[in-house]
């Protein structure tokens, strides 16, 4: 039983950080794309300069899918564990 409530928990908390790197970068790339569509691009221009902001940006949409991947594994895990015990 103690088992069974480890394993919910894993499997709760890991939807939970899914769901939460799920809006962490939505959110991110929502912003980062509005930043980018307000510069100017110049052709001549080869170099790709971003600002602080938009570093900051781009870092968390990443942190957001880390968070996505982690949760991931955390429900997936668990869950392959539980279905192999009652095979």
């Amino acid at each position: 039983m103690l088992i069974q409530i480890f394993i919910m928990l894993l499997i709760i908390g890991g939807l939970f950080l899914a769901v939460k790197g799920h809006f962490v970068q939505q959110h991110a790339y929502f912003r980062l794309g509005s930043t980018l569509v307000d510069k100017e691009w110049l052709e001549e221009e080869y170099e790709n300069v971003l600002t602080p902001e938009e570093q900051r940006l781009f870092l968390t949409s990443l942190s957001g899918i880390r968070m996505k991947i982690v949760g991931a594994l955390l429900v997936f895990i668990p869950l392959s564990i539980l279905i192999l015990l009652h095979i």
